[in-house]
């Protein structure tokens, strides 16, 4: 059984502290890594998505605009039926309410009741679904109210799968640096030891 001296021996000596000070270097640099990477696919993930959302919504406006304006909407709900996906990525519904409160078109599974429009889209998007509103021009020159809906399910998975992705390579990558570091560290402190046993010798007056 260790001595208290002997574990405190152990704790103090210069190979120990070599080898501690190098696992922890690497595991602070790989929750840096880890943290900085998910920050970044999150941040990535959420700007595609929102240039996604401005390219549908200025394709739903030029698409419906000539339509609704003519007052041939029916003519469009087959196009924008094909637009749908299921729920899992892009539009998931779509509604047209006048002033109103008359409901002129309705595309999809719209939610009973419906959202309101999102505010805060980082925290939508986090929940699976964003909710959005603009106004549109109908016949007769009025204006309704275009309420859609994109699933960011898909894109949920996708990010969560690339994080964990970059979690086992920083995993791995710390497993082969670590034991490098703990090799180097060892082989170091090794040498050190000579050579401070060495120039102990020398100083005891072992010139041998």
């Amino acid at each position: 059984m260790l001595t208290t001296h002997s574990r405190f021996g152990i704790l103090n000596s210069f190979r120990f502290q070599i080898v501690a000070g190098s696992i922890l270097l690497l595991l602070i640099s790989a929750v840096t890594l880890v943290i900085t990477n998910q920050r970044l696919i999150q941040s990535n993930t959420l700007e595609a998505f929102n240039a996604n959302r401005r390219q549908i919504s200025q394709m739903l406006n030029l698409s419906i605009s000539p339509y609704s304006s003519s007052d041939r909407l029916e003519e469009l709900k087959p196009f924008l039926e094909e637009m749908l996906d299921g729920g899992n990525y892009g539009i998931s519904y779509l509604l047209l309410i006048r002033s109103d409160g008359k409901i002129v078109m309705r595309v999809g599974a719209v939610p009973e009741p419906l959202p309101p429009p999102d505010v805060d889209i980082p925290r939508a998007f986090n929940t699976g679904a964003v909710h959005s509103s603009q106004p549109i021009l109908l016949e007769n020159n009025t204006v309704a109210d275009m309420r859609w809906g994109m699933s960011t399910n898909t894109l949920l998975q996708t990010a969560q799968q690339a994080k964990r992705d970059s979690m086992v390579v920083v995993f791995v990558g710390i497993l082969i640096a670590g034991s490098l570091a703990v090799s180097m560290g060892v082989n170091a402190a090794s040498r050190l030891r000579k050579i401070g046993e060495a120039s102990q010798s020398l100083v005891d007056g072992d010139y041998g």
